[in-house]
Protein backbone atom coordinates (compact mmCIF):
# COMPACT_ATOMS: atom_id res chain seq x y z
CA UNK A 1 0.00 0.00 0.00
CA UNK A 2 2.93 2.14 0.72
CA UNK A 3 4.71 1.46 -2.29
CA UNK A 4 1.25 2.84 -4.23
CA UNK A 5 1.46 6.07 -2.64
CA UNK A 6 4.90 6.82 -4.03
CA UNK A 7 3.97 5.92 -7.19
CA UNK A 8 1.83 8.26 -7.23
CA UNK A 9 4.09 10.50 -5.21
CA UNK A 10 6.82 10.51 -8.21
CA UNK A 11 4.75 10.33 -11.44
CA UNK A 12 4.61 14.36 -11.59
CA UNK A 13 8.31 15.11 -11.25
CA UNK A 14 8.99 12.36 -14.25
CA UNK A 15 6.25 14.40 -16.12
CA UNK A 16 7.84 17.15 -15.49
CA UNK A 17 11.37 16.50 -16.21
CA UNK A 18 10.39 14.97 -19.59
CA UNK A 19 9.42 17.87 -20.76
CA UNK A 20 12.33 19.51 -19.55
CA UNK A 21 14.54 17.16 -21.56
CA UNK A 22 12.66 16.82 -25.02
CA UNK A 23 12.28 20.75 -25.06
CA UNK A 24 14.13 22.16 -28.45
CA UNK A 25 17.18 24.49 -28.02
CA UNK A 26 16.67 27.06 -30.39
CA UNK A 27 19.67 27.96 -32.89
CA UNK A 28 20.55 31.27 -34.64
CA UNK A 29 21.06 29.99 -38.00
CA UNK A 30 22.01 33.44 -39.51
CA UNK A 31 24.41 33.35 -36.36
CA UNK A 32 26.46 30.00 -36.82
CA UNK A 33 25.56 29.92 -40.85
CA UNK A 34 28.93 30.37 -41.71
CA UNK A 35 30.74 28.64 -38.96
CA UNK A 36 28.80 25.14 -40.42
CA UNK A 37 29.25 26.18 -43.54
CA UNK A 38 33.13 26.64 -43.27
CA UNK A 39 33.27 23.16 -41.89
CA UNK A 40 31.76 21.86 -44.76
CA UNK A 41 34.21 23.76 -46.93
CA UNK A 42 37.36 22.21 -44.83
CA UNK A 43 35.88 19.23 -45.28
CA UNK A 44 35.18 18.81 -48.96
CA UNK A 45 37.98 21.03 -49.28
CA UNK A 46 40.41 18.54 -47.90
CA UNK A 47 37.95 15.50 -49.66
CA UNK A 48 38.72 16.92 -53.00
CA UNK A 49 42.61 17.46 -52.33
CA UNK A 50 42.80 13.82 -51.81
CA UNK A 51 40.74 12.63 -54.68
CA UNK A 52 43.12 14.96 -56.62
CA UNK A 53 46.27 13.73 -55.39
CA UNK A 54 45.08 10.28 -56.08
CA UNK A 55 44.28 11.40 -59.78
CA UNK A 56 47.67 13.12 -59.85
CA UNK A 57 49.42 9.73 -59.01
CA UNK A 58 47.07 7.33 -61.07
CA UNK A 59 48.39 10.35 -63.99
CA UNK A 60 51.47 9.94 -63.35
CA UNK A 61 51.88 6.41 -63.26
CA UNK A 62 49.68 6.38 -66.32
CA UNK A 63 52.07 8.77 -68.05
CA UNK A 64 55.11 7.07 -66.70
CA UNK A 65 53.97 3.59 -68.12
CA UNK A 66 52.92 4.60 -71.50
CA UNK A 67 56.24 6.63 -71.69
CA UNK A 68 58.19 3.08 -70.70
CA UNK A 69 55.62 1.51 -73.19
CA UNK A 70 56.67 4.05 -76.28
CA UNK A 71 60.72 3.37 -75.17
CA UNK A 72 60.34 -0.24 -75.96
CA UNK A 73 58.59 0.45 -78.85
CA UNK A 74 60.63 2.86 -79.68
CA UNK A 75 63.90 0.35 -79.38
CA UNK A 76 61.67 -2.04 -80.94
CA UNK A 77 61.61 -0.31 -84.33
CA UNK A 78 64.79 1.09 -84.12
CA UNK A 79 66.09 -2.63 -83.99
CA UNK A 80 64.14 -3.51 -86.81
CA UNK A 81 65.20 -0.53 -88.97
CA UNK A 82 69.33 -1.98 -87.80
CA UNK A 83 68.48 -5.89 -88.77
CA UNK A 84 67.14 -4.32 -92.44
CA UNK A 85 70.44 -2.39 -93.16
CA UNK A 86 72.76 -5.52 -92.19
CA UNK A 87 73.87 -8.74 -94.42
CA UNK A 88 71.28 -11.48 -94.07
CA UNK A 89 69.02 -13.47 -96.95
CA UNK A 90 65.59 -10.92 -97.54
CA UNK A 91 62.25 -11.39 -97.62
CA UNK A 92 60.29 -10.03 -100.84
CA UNK A 93 56.71 -9.91 -101.75
CA UNK A 94 55.17 -7.85 -105.04
CA UNK A 95 52.23 -6.12 -103.29
CA UNK A 96 49.08 -6.22 -105.11
CA UNK A 97 45.78 -4.11 -104.83
CA UNK A 98 47.36 -1.91 -102.72
CA UNK A 99 44.77 1.13 -101.65
CA UNK A 100 46.10 1.94 -98.08
CA UNK A 101 42.26 1.66 -97.09
CA UNK A 102 41.18 2.29 -93.61
CA UNK A 103 39.97 -0.95 -91.77
CA UNK A 104 41.31 -3.83 -94.52
CA UNK A 105 44.58 -4.89 -93.40
CA UNK A 106 45.65 -6.39 -96.75
CA UNK A 107 45.32 -3.38 -98.58
CA UNK A 108 48.09 -2.06 -96.29
CA UNK A 109 51.88 -2.42 -95.93
CA UNK A 110 51.81 -1.47 -92.50
CA UNK A 111 49.95 -4.99 -91.71
CA UNK A 112 53.31 -6.74 -93.27
CA UNK A 113 55.40 -8.75 -91.10
CA UNK A 114 57.92 -6.57 -89.18
CA UNK A 115 60.92 -8.30 -90.88
CA UNK A 116 59.53 -8.13 -94.61
CA UNK A 117 62.63 -6.25 -96.17
CA UNK A 118 61.24 -5.22 -99.57
CA UNK A 119 57.62 -4.96 -101.20
CA UNK A 120 56.92 -4.03 -104.84
CA UNK A 121 54.17 -1.80 -105.51
CA UNK A 122 52.60 -4.73 -108.01
CA UNK A 123 51.07 -2.92 -111.22
CA UNK A 124 51.51 0.40 -109.86
CA UNK A 125 49.95 3.21 -108.08
CA UNK A 126 47.95 6.02 -109.14
CA UNK A 127 49.09 9.85 -108.10
CA UNK A 128 48.81 10.03 -104.73
CA UNK A 129 49.63 13.85 -102.71
CA UNK A 130 51.08 13.87 -99.08
CA UNK A 131 48.55 13.23 -96.44
CA UNK A 132 46.77 11.11 -98.82
CA UNK A 133 46.11 7.22 -97.31
CA UNK A 134 48.79 5.90 -99.78
CA UNK A 135 50.94 8.96 -98.80
CA UNK A 136 50.93 7.76 -94.71
CA UNK A 137 50.77 4.04 -95.08
CA UNK A 138 54.30 4.24 -97.52
CA UNK A 139 56.13 6.96 -94.89
CA UNK A 140 54.91 4.41 -92.32
CA UNK A 141 56.65 1.42 -93.72
CA UNK A 142 59.56 3.20 -94.67
CA UNK A 143 60.00 5.15 -91.70
CA UNK A 144 59.14 2.81 -88.81
CA UNK A 145 59.24 -0.46 -90.22
CA UNK A 146 62.26 0.28 -92.76
CA UNK A 147 60.47 -1.56 -95.20
CA UNK A 148 61.77 -0.37 -99.08
CA UNK A 149 59.30 -0.20 -101.38
CA UNK A 150 59.20 -0.29 -105.16
CA UNK A 151 57.41 -0.17 -108.16
CA UNK A 152 56.79 -3.04 -110.30
CA UNK A 153 54.96 -4.62 -113.91
CA UNK A 154 55.69 -6.44 -116.44
CA UNK A 155 58.08 -3.78 -118.44
CA UNK A 156 57.51 -4.09 -122.38
CA UNK A 157 56.13 -1.05 -123.50
CA UNK A 158 57.73 2.73 -123.00
CA UNK A 159 54.82 4.78 -120.97
CA UNK A 160 52.94 2.26 -119.07
CA UNK A 161 52.02 2.71 -115.83
CA UNK A 162 52.65 6.28 -116.33
CA UNK A 163 49.71 8.56 -115.57
CA UNK A 164 47.86 9.52 -118.74
CA UNK A 165 48.42 5.63 -120.38
CA UNK A 166 50.46 4.34 -123.31
CA UNK A 167 48.21 6.09 -125.57
CA UNK A 168 49.10 9.31 -123.61
CA UNK A 169 52.35 9.00 -123.59
CA UNK A 170 53.11 7.97 -127.40
CA UNK A 171 50.85 10.87 -128.43
CA UNK A 172 53.41 13.32 -126.25
CA UNK A 173 56.48 11.72 -128.07
CA UNK A 174 55.22 10.98 -131.57
CA UNK A 175 58.22 12.48 -133.04
CA UNK A 176 60.44 10.10 -131.39
CA UNK A 177 61.58 6.77 -132.45
CA UNK A 178 61.66 3.81 -130.19
CA UNK A 179 65.48 4.81 -128.59
CA UNK A 180 64.26 7.68 -127.66
CA UNK A 181 61.45 6.89 -126.31
CA UNK A 182 63.08 4.03 -124.09
CA UNK A 183 64.99 6.85 -122.74
CA UNK A 184 61.99 9.30 -121.87
CA UNK A 185 60.02 6.53 -120.13
CA UNK A 186 63.00 5.96 -117.65
CA UNK A 187 63.12 9.94 -117.50
CA UNK A 188 59.41 9.91 -117.12
CA UNK A 189 58.76 6.72 -114.34
CA UNK A 190 62.19 8.22 -112.34
CA UNK A 191 60.47 11.08 -111.91
CA UNK A 192 56.89 9.55 -110.68
CA UNK A 193 59.13 7.15 -108.25
CA UNK A 194 60.46 10.20 -107.03
CA UNK A 195 57.82 12.17 -106.34
CA UNK A 196 56.25 9.61 -104.21
CA UNK A 197 59.37 8.78 -102.27
CA UNK A 198 59.44 5.43 -103.35
CA UNK A 199 62.69 3.58 -103.14
CA UNK A 200 62.93 2.19 -106.99
CA UNK A 201 62.03 0.27 -109.46
CA UNK A 202 61.81 -3.90 -110.65
CA UNK A 203 61.81 -4.56 -114.23
CA UNK A 204 59.64 -7.70 -114.66
CA UNK A 205 60.89 -8.79 -117.93
CA UNK A 206 58.76 -11.39 -119.74
CA UNK A 207 59.30 -10.55 -123.63
CA UNK A 208 57.92 -14.37 -124.33
CA UNK A 209 54.97 -13.95 -122.46
CA UNK A 210 51.99 -12.62 -124.29
CA UNK A 211 52.09 -10.41 -127.16
CA UNK A 212 54.61 -8.16 -126.89
CA UNK A 213 56.32 -7.41 -130.32
CA UNK A 214 54.80 -3.78 -130.84
CA UNK A 215 56.89 -0.77 -131.85
CA UNK A 216 57.56 1.18 -128.69
CA UNK A 217 58.20 -1.18 -126.49
CA UNK A 218 61.26 -1.97 -124.58
CA UNK A 219 61.52 -5.89 -125.17
CA UNK A 220 62.98 -5.71 -128.98
CA UNK A 221 64.12 -3.02 -131.47
CA UNK A 222 61.56 -3.58 -133.59
CA UNK A 223 62.20 -0.78 -136.10
CA UNK A 224 66.14 -1.56 -136.01
CA UNK A 225 66.61 2.00 -135.34
CA UNK A 226 69.71 0.53 -133.11
CA UNK A 227 71.47 -0.90 -136.55
CA UNK A 228 71.79 -4.14 -134.48
CA UNK A 229 68.50 -6.09 -135.84
CA UNK A 230 64.76 -6.66 -134.72
CA UNK A 231 65.77 -8.84 -131.86
CA UNK A 232 67.96 -6.51 -130.18
CA UNK A 233 67.87 -5.18 -126.89
CA UNK A 234 68.94 -1.87 -127.58
CA UNK A 235 65.92 -0.15 -125.95
CA UNK A 236 65.89 -2.09 -122.64
CA UNK A 237 69.79 -1.59 -122.32
CA UNK A 238 68.69 2.59 -122.71
CA UNK A 239 65.95 2.17 -120.17
CA UNK A 240 68.44 0.49 -117.74
CA UNK A 241 70.95 2.77 -117.52
CA UNK A 242 68.93 6.01 -117.64
CA UNK A 243 67.04 4.18 -114.59
CA UNK A 244 70.76 2.98 -113.09
CA UNK A 245 71.43 7.37 -112.49
CA UNK A 246 69.08 7.23 -109.54
CA UNK A 247 68.37 3.32 -108.34
CA UNK A 248 70.86 0.49 -107.26
CA UNK A 249 74.47 0.14 -107.04
CA UNK A 250 75.48 2.47 -110.35
CA UNK A 251 73.43 5.22 -108.73
CA UNK A 252 75.12 8.69 -109.30
CA UNK A 253 72.13 11.15 -107.84
CA UNK A 254 71.75 11.86 -103.77
CA UNK A 255 68.83 10.25 -103.92
CA UNK A 256 67.78 8.83 -100.67
CA UNK A 257 63.74 8.60 -99.83
CA UNK A 258 63.04 8.64 -96.20
CA UNK A 259 67.42 7.71 -95.97
CA UNK A 260 65.94 3.88 -96.62
CA UNK A 261 68.31 3.99 -99.58
CA UNK A 262 67.51 2.81 -103.19
CA UNK A 263 66.66 0.03 -105.35
CA UNK A 264 67.07 -1.44 -108.78
CA UNK A 265 66.00 -5.20 -109.09
CA UNK A 266 65.58 -7.28 -111.93
CA UNK A 267 62.64 -10.32 -112.20
CA UNK A 268 61.27 -13.28 -114.69
CA UNK A 269 63.09 -14.29 -117.61
CA UNK A 270 66.46 -14.42 -116.27
CA UNK A 271 68.10 -16.12 -119.87
CA UNK A 272 67.00 -13.55 -121.94
CA UNK A 273 69.46 -11.24 -119.55
CA UNK A 274 72.20 -13.26 -119.93
CA UNK A 275 71.96 -14.06 -123.74
CA UNK A 276 71.15 -10.11 -124.73
CA UNK A 277 72.16 -7.70 -122.78
CA UNK A 278 74.62 -9.77 -120.09
CA UNK A 279 76.87 -6.81 -119.06
CA UNK A 280 73.94 -4.71 -117.85
CA UNK A 281 73.64 -7.26 -114.85
CA UNK A 282 76.08 -4.86 -113.24
CA UNK A 283 73.07 -2.35 -112.66
CA UNK A 284 70.93 -4.36 -110.62
CA UNK A 285 71.02 -5.25 -106.61
CA UNK A 286 68.64 -8.49 -106.50
CA UNK A 287 67.64 -11.07 -108.95
CA UNK A 288 64.49 -12.73 -108.86
CA UNK A 289 63.78 -15.77 -109.93
CA UNK A 290 60.04 -16.92 -110.83
CA UNK A 291 60.46 -20.67 -110.26
CA UNK A 292 56.96 -21.07 -108.82
CA UNK A 293 56.68 -24.91 -109.81
CA UNK A 294 60.30 -25.88 -108.75
CA UNK A 295 62.65 -25.58 -105.28
CA UNK A 296 65.93 -25.28 -106.90
CA UNK A 297 66.93 -22.79 -109.44
CA UNK A 298 66.24 -23.03 -113.42
CA UNK A 299 68.88 -20.72 -114.70
CA UNK A 300 71.83 -22.57 -113.37
CA UNK A 301 73.33 -22.43 -116.74
CA UNK A 302 72.68 -18.50 -117.51
CA UNK A 303 73.34 -16.64 -114.34
CA UNK A 304 77.40 -16.65 -114.13
CA UNK A 305 76.77 -15.07 -117.73
CA UNK A 306 75.69 -11.79 -115.99
CA UNK A 307 78.01 -9.51 -115.01
CA UNK A 308 78.62 -8.83 -111.47
CA UNK A 309 75.76 -12.24 -110.92
CA UNK A 310 76.50 -13.13 -107.16
CA UNK A 311 74.39 -15.94 -105.17
CA UNK A 312 73.53 -13.64 -102.56
CA UNK A 313 71.98 -11.14 -105.35
CA UNK A 314 69.86 -14.36 -106.25
CA UNK A 315 65.68 -14.65 -104.85
CA UNK A 316 63.94 -17.46 -105.12
CA UNK A 317 59.62 -17.21 -105.27
CA UNK A 318 56.65 -18.52 -104.80
CA UNK A 319 53.15 -18.45 -106.27
CA UNK A 320 50.71 -17.23 -103.76
CA UNK A 321 47.92 -15.82 -106.27
CA UNK A 322 46.76 -19.72 -107.05
CA UNK A 323 48.10 -21.33 -103.91
CA UNK A 324 49.09 -18.90 -100.81
CA UNK A 325 46.63 -21.13 -98.50
CA UNK A 326 49.39 -23.88 -98.78
CA UNK A 327 52.27 -21.99 -99.11
CA UNK A 328 52.92 -22.28 -102.85
CA UNK A 329 52.14 -24.74 -106.11
CA UNK A 330 54.65 -26.67 -105.59
CA UNK A 331 54.38 -30.02 -104.03
CA UNK A 332 54.78 -30.72 -99.80
CA UNK A 333 58.06 -32.83 -99.02
CA UNK A 334 57.93 -34.17 -95.40
CA UNK A 335 55.17 -31.74 -94.18
CA UNK A 336 57.31 -28.79 -95.45
CA UNK A 337 55.09 -26.15 -97.81
CA UNK A 338 57.03 -25.27 -101.00
CA UNK A 339 57.77 -21.99 -99.68
CA UNK A 340 59.32 -23.56 -96.74
CA UNK A 341 61.02 -25.91 -98.98
CA UNK A 342 62.68 -23.16 -100.55
CA UNK A 343 63.62 -21.23 -97.76
CA UNK A 344 65.69 -24.04 -96.49
CA UNK A 345 67.32 -24.44 -100.24
CA UNK A 346 68.11 -20.76 -99.95
CA UNK A 347 69.65 -20.85 -96.64
CA UNK A 348 71.56 -23.99 -97.58
CA UNK A 349 73.16 -22.69 -100.58
CA UNK A 350 73.81 -19.06 -99.56
CA UNK A 351 71.09 -17.31 -102.26
CA UNK A 352 69.96 -13.79 -101.56
CA UNK A 353 66.64 -14.74 -100.56
CA UNK A 354 62.90 -15.12 -100.93
CA UNK A 355 59.73 -13.75 -102.50
CA UNK A 356 55.93 -13.98 -102.81
CA UNK A 357 54.17 -13.32 -105.44
CA UNK A 358 50.74 -11.41 -104.42
CA UNK A 359 51.89 -11.61 -100.63
CA UNK A 360 49.38 -9.75 -99.56
CA UNK A 361 46.40 -12.56 -100.03
CA UNK A 362 48.29 -14.08 -97.10
CA UNK A 363 47.09 -11.09 -94.64
CA UNK A 364 44.18 -13.15 -94.04
CA UNK A 365 46.00 -16.23 -92.45
CA UNK A 366 48.29 -13.69 -90.88
CA UNK A 367 51.30 -14.11 -92.58
CA UNK A 368 51.07 -18.04 -91.64
CA UNK A 369 54.19 -18.86 -94.81
CA UNK A 370 55.75 -15.86 -94.97
CA UNK A 371 56.49 -16.17 -91.57
CA UNK A 372 57.61 -19.46 -91.39
CA UNK A 373 59.90 -18.33 -93.90
CA UNK A 374 61.66 -15.28 -92.21
CA UNK A 375 62.23 -17.89 -89.27
CA UNK A 376 63.88 -20.66 -91.45
CA UNK A 377 66.52 -17.58 -93.12
CA UNK A 378 66.98 -15.54 -89.94
CA UNK A 379 66.85 -17.59 -87.10
CA UNK A 380 66.56 -16.24 -83.59
CA UNK A 381 70.11 -16.79 -83.39
CA UNK A 382 71.15 -14.66 -86.17
CA UNK A 383 69.28 -11.61 -85.56
CA UNK A 384 68.59 -11.54 -81.75
CA UNK A 385 71.59 -8.84 -81.61
CA UNK A 386 68.93 -6.97 -83.03
CA UNK A 387 65.25 -7.85 -81.42
CA UNK A 388 64.83 -6.86 -77.93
Amino acid sequence: MKTKYLILFILPFLFFSCSDWTETEKIDIEKEQPAILAQLRARDMKKWAEERNLQKQEDEDTKAYNERIAKMYDKYWENIRAYKKSNHPIVYGWFGGWSATEGIPKTQLASLPDSVDVVAIWGGTTPFEEGSAKWADLKYAQEVKGIRVVLCWQTGTAGLGLPGTVEGFNERHKDKNNLEKAKQYAIELTDFIKKHNFNGYDIDWEPHVGNHRGCGNLYFDCENESGEGTNSAAPAKIFIEEMAKNFGPKQTTDYNPRGTGTLFMFDGELDDMARRFPEHGEYFDYFVEQNYNRVSEQYSNYMPMIKDYDKSKHLFSDEFEKAGAKGGVCHQVNGLSCAEQKAHFVKRNGYGGWAAYHIELEQEANYKYTRKVIRILNPRDIYNNFLP
